[in-house]
């Protein structure tokens, strides 16, 4: 067998270092992210049970609502129980893509990218409704 030259040696080097480098950075990031060192990370019971503010309701002893205490005025309804025209209208406003991917849409991050770094406008739209609710349940800690 012959031996390999030392100028391809440099070259297989860098080479494997290319090839292995995407799993080094996504390993480093599932240990910072399981440590807690990029922020909270809900568990899988926290995102299967998402604690709603539901406003308290007072009722009467003939079933007429006497009052609400609420921060946020929030009632729980069924999906089946919206108008799909609501549905609709959700959709076409802020996600024209939720049927397409699976909560993260790469086009729209991608303007969303090239908005803000190349053309330095600051117009959001990169998020999807799913980014939007997954903020909205877990916001990042403002203290």
């Amino acid at each position: 067998m012959s031996k390999i030259p030392r100028s391809w040696k440099r070259y297989l080097i860098i080479l494997w270092g290319l090839y292995s480098l995407p799993f080094v950075v996504i390993i480093i990031l599932f240990i910072l992210l399981s440590t807690g060192r990029l922020g909270y990370v809900p568990t899988f019971e926290d995102l299967e049970n998402p604690k709603n503010n539901l406003a308290s309701e007072v009722w009467s002893a003939d079933s007429v609502l006497l009052s609400k205490f609420y921060l946020e005025n929030r009632t729980y309804v069924d999906f089946a129980d919206l108008s799909p025209k609501l549905v609709n209208a959700l959709l076409a406003t802020e996600d024209i893509r939720f049927h397409r991917h699976s909560g993260v849409d790469a086009r729209g991050t991608a303007r969303m990218l090239v908005k803000t770094l190349l053309l330095q406008q600051n117009t959001g739209g990169g998020s999807t409704i799913t980014q939007q609710l997954a903020k909205n349940l877990y916001p990042r800690d403002t203290t």
